[in-house]
């Protein structure tokens, strides 16, 4: 008898373990399936945080750049990814503005008391307003390695003439008060201003990260911001703000992820951009391959209604090696004025990558 209850109060207890780990196993499975499907249909919970442009977008529906959403973008169903209003904030159409270039935000700069800064192969020399001649050093930001010159991080209300292969200025600002002058001209040829040279062009000249121009838009200008008279090997500038000047970049080289803005409004006045203006008949600027001008992924405004924003006039040469690509253009008569003589030829790449615009500055509606 009592064997028999033992085998009874066996079976019992089995059962009832039986009982409870099914209990288990059915509980595990619905709190499975159940965080699956929350995950799976993006439901909002302890687990997951999506947003919608992350996902696989599919017929019309495509992204943009949207403020206020919490990553920056949204998705547009039905529309298209083109943005208007992008001379209002270029950036937000990937152009340059003010918020991406110039001087870097937080650079402490070196103030230097106002003048002339000349810049030789042997040094650089500041001639001082009052009458004051100083030569820099690394204490001034200018700094020398190898025959490299660099300024770096310059405050100076005044121009800059560079006579000397391999300099590069960068992270500085530089205004004038000169209406006829610059905030900095490479001259044609080294260590003088002599306009023709008995050896090489001077080469090598960087300027990024820079502020260039004039100290405001009226008699406080300057005719360039960047005036390159060499016809040599390499004048590059990139990211650069070019501001309150005429003709805000003469001469060859390259300028790039930059915004040259005019900034004058004075009727009658010849404003330009970009200017490439060769004038001499012994000058042709296209017989060798490091002659070039390239203009490339810039934001160009000119606030006068005549000219162009680029304007090319070789009066005797061949302009040859000018690229104009990829750039936001507005104002000006013309976003591109070249040649008008049938004579002049020359090889041109004036991409249709351009973003043309006429448009009434003053108020900034296009």
């Amino acid at each position: 008898m009592l064997i028999k209850q033992h085998i009874k109060q066996y079976f019992s207890d089995k059962t009832k373990r039986t009982q409870q780990l099914i209990a288990v196993i059915v509980v595990i499975i619905v709190a499975t399936i159940g965080t699956i499907l929350l995950i799976g249909s993006h439901a909002a919970s302890p687990y997951a945080s999506i947003v919608a442009d992350t996902g696989t977008l599919s017929g019309s529906a495509t992204t943009q750049a949207c403020s206020g959403s919490s990553d920056g973008n949204c998705v547009v169903f039905g529309g298209s990814t083109t943005q208007t209003d992008c001379i209002l904030s270029p950036h937000i159409c990937g152009y340059p503005d003010m918020t991406t270039t110039g001087v870097p935000t937080g650079t402490n700069l070196i103030n230097l008391p106002s003048g002339d800064l000349q810049i030789y192969s042997t040094g650089a020399i500041l001639n001082e307003t009052n009458g004051t001649q100083e030569t820099l050093g690394p204490a001034q930001g200018v700094t020398e390695s190898d025959g490299n010159i660099t300024i770096n991080g310059i405050n100076l209300v005044g121009s800059v003439e560079i006579m000397a292969n391999n300099v590069t200025i960068e992270n500085s600002q530089i205004e004038n008060a000169w209406p006829n002058g610059w905030a900095v001209r490479v001259e044609a040829c080294p260590n003088t201003e002599d306009a023709t040279c008995t050896s090489n062009d001077v080469t090598g000249t960087v300027i990024e990260h820079s502020t260039l121009g004039g100290i405001n838009t009226s008699a406080s200008s300057v005719n360039f911001a960047i005036d390159n008279l060499s016809v040599g090997a390499g004048m590059d500038a990139e990211y650069d703000q070019l501001l309150r000047c005429s003709s805000c970049y003469e001469g060859l080289g390259s300028i790039e992820h930059s915004l040259v803005d005019t900034g004058i409004y004075d009727p009658g006045s010849h404003n330009e951009d970009v200017q490439l203006e060769v004038s001499e008949p012994t000058n042709d600027i296209g017989t060798a391959a490091d002659n070039y001008l390239n203009v490339l992924d810039d934001t160009l405004i000119n606030e006068e209604d005549q000219t162009a924003t680029v304007f090319l006039q070789p009066l005797w040469s061949v302009l040859n090696n000018v690229t104009v690509k990829n750039n936001l253009m507005a104002g000006g008569g013309w976003s591109i004025s070249g040649p008008y003589q049938p004579d002049e030829g020359g090889n041109y790449a004036v991409c249709p990558s351009n973003v043309q615009g006429k448009c009434i500055l003053q108020t900034l509606t296009c």
